[in-house]
């Protein structure tokens, strides 16, 4: 019997596809390469996972779980923009798991558990479960599409010279000398905290009233 079969495991086996997704991307992502990275047979692995979308499921959980939550403090917005930094950079550090990570949800137990201890931040907060739920997809949806462009902008090969009219542009032009100072990371946590001010505000008008 193969060594590496005979230790096959769940845990190995989503271990190993993220390792694939994360190098190759979804291009190269499929149960035949994850089996030969393992040295086994594809239909072997069906023995712990029941599909493609399992293991993604899997993979998804291994970046929730990554995810620092703290304990609650008594500043629930300065723990989740903690939250969503500690996010940001996991995906700008696993740009290929990027698209799967924006089209599944963390429905493992674990990935659950990590649900749990982010609605325990907003849980004095007077907000109902529906606007808690709200606000946490605001902001995940915001990691998420900054992460993005961040990632976009970081594998741009060259710069690329764009020709217009100065005079009848001025303003783009002014904007466009400033563009080589741009700091991703600064430019997310700038949004970052509008975002969570507007939430905030919004939360103690509801208390107000």
């Amino acid at each position: 019997m193969n060594p590496r079969h005979s230790k096959l495991s769940r845990e190995l086996i989503i271990k190993e596809a993220f390792a694939l997704l994360d190098e190759y991307g979804e291009d190269e992502f499929s149960m035949r390469n994850i089996a030969q990275r393992l040295n086994v047979k594809a239909m072997s692995l069906y023995n712990h996972v029941r599909s493609k979308e399992d293991l993604l499921d899997g993979i998804v959980e291994i970046i929730t779980c990554e995810v620092r939550i703290p304990q609650p403090s008594a500043d629930w917005k300065l723990d989740l923009r903690n939250v969503a930094l500690s996010f940001y950079e996991i995906l700008l550090r696993h740009p290929n798991v990027l698209p799967i990570i924006s089209t599944h949800s963390p429905i493992t137990e674990k990935g659950i558990e990590q649900v749990e201890r982010l609605l325990l931040i907003l849980k004095d907060t007077n907000m109902s479960g529906q606007e808690a739920f709200s606000l946490l997809h605001i902001i995940i949806a915001y990691v998420i599409g900054h992460a993005e462009i961040s990632i976009t902008n970081n594998q741009a090969s060259e710069v690329r010279s764009v020709k217009f009219d100065l005079q009848k542009f001025p303003n783009v032009y002014t904007v466009y000398l400033e563009l080589n100072k741009r700091n991703c990371k600064n430019e997310f946590l700038y949004g970052l905290d509008l975002l969570l001010d507007g939430l905030s505000k919004k939360n103690l008008e509801r208390e107000e009233n």
